[in-house]
């Protein structure tokens, strides 16, 4: 055994040579101990030991071999010194017993690395090839952990900094690209300055393997480009971690536990199982580009700054923050978290924007627009507008905001945020395949956009308006169940209105060729505002199906609701069971095999003027009046030619007026009226002898009270009543069934005769 004992002063007490040529070989069964230093080269087969307590025994400025065992105990120091050590066989550095290990300017070449027993070891500008290093490890301030090709085997706690130091502290790779495996963990311990505590690299085009048994952990940043086979954790307070200006590969995790992580200007490509998130803290992706994997936002949200998630799986909670952009790339992302866009204060632009191409949201989740009073402080857009953002059939868009972007929708659209619009605007080439809805008093703007709908596509008013302003809608639904659709300057074609649909004061519902199968109200004007209201055809012929009605909702100004046309040449037809009716003008030629009632609501006069048209009431047509009193009836008026091909006219008093002798009401006025009304649903005149009955003149159909006897309805009794009741009894028409017993026999023109005589009383 040789003792080194230098009271304290280290170069008290040497091993030393005379050539730095020359080695000296310590034999497997000898010891060095105590303190001082050994200058000279040495390949150490035995044991050397530091174990003079708060003492050093060092090894200095020497290239060394150890196959033996180097160790501080008894509270000692074991100090290596710009020494390049290669360790063979069994060759081990260890501390023990509260001892301390101090690495400085040196190398250290395989073998171990130890330290047990409340000991350290404190790396200061040193070198670890392929070393296996367990125990309390130090990189203290301004100093650095330097990882060659080799790697290390880290089984160690690491601590990068001390958390106090303000320079630069690292583990920097110097060779090439190397592998930190083992169970051990990484420790960056920044001051409030990152960059007090770094893993780097002294080339961008090399790369650190971080194994499957490692963590990365604390408060600081991470530069170099790596590969996660572990985990990556901040977990301090208050107090970032970041993946900075670099990237690499994540197949593993990268997670919050108490502390937020930044991933700032890095591209991360996720292997299968590779995860990022946001579990206790924080986690937030700024300028960044994350491909594959999964984005979690389960404890924390995930806040997206500026950045591409590409063929991402997302969940939990992901927040857009005011000002910033969610980049879309052609790959689209698998959804089921709640993304919100924006926080409804901020006042810049908020984005989830297509950067690539045309892309596809999958899964389950919602984008949540959640813009201030300017909508397009959250938006949907694209950086050009011939892709397509695809919304899959479990998807939401939802709150308030704006629709830029081209959709094809096969999930939810709903602007739910009470008194606030959710808008899908200006852009062409748009579908909807499911539906797009309000709730909550939310408001649904559909603006200047193209919009083509399959069977299965629905726009609904169901809690709150849906507007469709200066668009085109073909096929699928228009809904107001709870709610009003208000159409304003947009031509609907082949679509299907139900409810309440509206055309506010002074706009337009265009019409196409294809027609409207109507099914609820479409009501033109709201019978206040003093502007021209219309539904205008201004592609071809219209039919009018369905079951519902289109009401005219005119003021004094029966131009303020209007039905036109952009050509004379073009018919508008009603359907059998459609029905027109209320107060306006039809400036529009038109058929109705359907209901023609002037009035709204139900039971109250109205007036309907045909301009310039030649209406047609077919055979099929119902033309209904509502009679209140000598002047106040239904009504339609006009300059039109009028053609009846039968069909059925129905006469109500619902207000229990009774007309008096000599009474007229001319129902149908025109420049000309041809035909006749097959079925007259006229009620019995309460008063003996008198009878309601209908006049057809060539411009007029006019509703009388007149007296039995006066066969045709013209007012007055004369030779004509005679000759038209004879020509109808001659034909056996049941019209001449005079005493009402349902036979037209001889009974009944004795009776006619008999009553004519003795004339009108």
């Amino acid at each position: 055994m040789i003792r080194l004992n230098s009271g304290g002063n280290v170069n008290t007490a040497q091993l030393t040579t005379n050539s730095g040529n020359w080695t000296l070989t310590h034999d497997v069964n000898h010891t060095i101990r105590g303190d001082g230093r050994i200058y000279t080269p040495i390949n150490n087969l035995g044991s050397i030991i530091g174990d003079t307590p708060s003492r050093n025994l060092e090894i200095l400025n020497s290239s060394s071999g150890n196959s033996g065992m180097i160790s501080a105990e008894n509270v000692g120091i074991f100090r290596l010194g710009s020494v390049t050590l290669t360790q063979t066989g069994a060759g081990q550095i260890r501390a023990i017993t509260a001892s301390s290990i101090f690495l400085d300017s040196s190398t250290v070449i395989d073998g171990s690395l130890t330290a047990a027993n409340n000991s350290f070891i404190t790396i200061r500008n040193t070198t670890l090839s392929n070393v296996q290093i367990a125990g309390q490890v130090l990189v203290p301030d301004n100093h650095s952990l330097y990882i060659p090709v080799a790697g290390i085997i880290n089984n160690a706690d690491v601590a990068v900094n001390d958390g106090s130091g303000a320079n630069g502290t690292f583990v920097r790779l110097t060779g090439g690209s190397a592998s930190v495996t083992g169970t051990g963990t990484i420790t960056l311990n920044a001051s409030a300055n990152l960059d007090t505590s770094q893993i780097t690299t002294n080339s961008g085009n090399w790369t650190y393997t971080s194994g499957p048994g490692q963590i990365i952990r604390g408060t600081g940043r991470i530069y170099t480009p790596l590969t996660n086979n572990g985990i990556i954790r901040a977990d301090r307070a208050g107090a970032p971690l970041e993946w900075r200006n670099s990237g690499g590969t994540n197949n593993n995790l990268v997670t919050t536990g108490g502390g937020p992580l930044n991933i700032v200007s890095a591209a991360v490509t996720q292997g299968a199982n590779g995860r990022i998130v946001a579990a206790n803290g924080v986690l937030g992706i700024n300028s960044s580009t994350i491909n594959g994997g999964s984005i979690e936002g389960t404890g924390s949200p995930v806040e997206i700054y500026n950045s591409n998630i590409s063929a991402s799986t997302l969940s939990g909670t992901v927040n857009v923050p005011n000002g910033f952009t969610f980049n879309l790339p052609i790959t689209g992302i698998t959804n089921n978290a709640a993304i919100r866009i924006s926080d409804n204060t901020g006042a810049a632009g908020t984005y989830m924007r297509l950067v690539g191409g045309t892309a596809t949201i999958g899964g389950t989740g919602s984008i949540i627009l959640d813009a201030n009073s300017n909508l397009d402080t959250a938006q949907l857009t694209s950086n050009s507008g011939n892709w397509l953002m695809n919304i899959t059939s479990g998807q939401t868009i939802r709150g308030d905001g704006r629709v830029y972007a081209r959709l094809t929708n096969d999930g939810t659209i709903i602007a739910d945020q009470d008194g606030a619009a959710l808008e899908w605007l200006n852009t062409g080439g748009n579908t909807n395949n499911s539906i797009a809805r309000t709730a909550n008093g939310g408001i649904l703007r559909i603006s200047s956009l193209g919009l083509t709908q399959s069977p299965t596509g629905r726009l609904i008013a169901s809690d709150g308006p849906v507007i469709i302003s200066g668009s085109t809608v073909v096929g699928g639904s228009i809904e107001g169940t709870n709610s009003q659709a208000q159409i304003a300057n947009s031509t609907l074609d082949a679509v299907t209105t139900t409810g309440d649909v509206r055309i506010p004061n002074g706009f337009t519902l265009s019409t196409s060729s294809n027609g409207i199968t109507n099914n609820g109200t479409i009501r033109v004007s709201d019978g206040v505002g003093a502007a021209g209201t219309a539904i205008r055809m201004t592609n071809g012929s219209h039919t009018f199906s369905g079951t519902g009605s289109i009401i005219l909702n005119a003021n004094s100004n029966l131009d303020t609701a209007q039905l036109t046309s952009n050509s004379g040449n073009w018919t508008m037809t009603f359907g059998p069971n459609q029905a027109l009716r209320g107060t306006g003008r039809v400036f529009a030629r038109t058929i109705i095999d359907g209901t023609l009632s002037p009035g709204e609501p139900e039971f109250t006069a109205g007036r309907i003027s045909f301009i310039n048209v030649s209406p047609v009431l077919t055979s099929s047509a119902n033309a209904v009046f509502d009679i209140f009193g000598p002047t106040n009836f239904d009504q339609v008026e006009g300059n039109a030619s009028w053609t009846i091909q039968g069909g059925t006219i129905t006469i109500r008093f619902p207000g229990g007026f009774v007309g008096a002798l000599g009474q007229s009401y001319t129902l149908i006025a025109g420049n000309s009226v041809n035909g006749t009304h097959t079925v007259r649903q006229l009620p019995a005149h309460p008063t003996q002898g008198l009878k309601y009955g209908l006049d057809y003149r060539s411009n007029a159909v006019i509703l009388r009270v007149t007296c039995n006897i006066d066969f045709n309805s013209d007012g007055v009794l004369d030779l004509f009543d005679y000759l038209d009741f004879v020509q109808i009894f001659q034909t056996g028409e049941l019209d001449a069934d005079y005493n009402g017993d349902g036979i037209t026999d001889f009974f009944d023109y004795l009776d006619f005769v008999a009553e004519f005589a003795n004339g009108c009383n």
